[in-house]
């Protein structure tokens, strides 16, 4: 089924649009998500979605690591 979705940041100026968002499943998965979204002449022309899971950052970059 859909997920519940939380915007966490919406970011817009002009022609695009940043949002990002937050996925949680019925099967307890949890996914993060950023979708640009670019508008022409009003109507949404182009969407790129990503979409990953949480994963622990790799010793070399740890350090700089911002938990959410």
């Amino acid at each position: 089924g859909l997920p519940k979705m939380k915007f966490r940041r919406v970011l817009a100026e002009g022609e695009l649009a940043v949002f990002e968002v937050e996925l949680k499943y019925a099967d307890g998965s949890h996914y993060f998500g950023v979708s640009v979204i670019e508008i022409d002449e009003g109507k949404i022309a182009r969407e790129t979605d990503y979409f990953a899971q949480a994963f622990s950052a790799p010793q070399w970059r740890a350090q700089w690591v911002e938990q959410m």
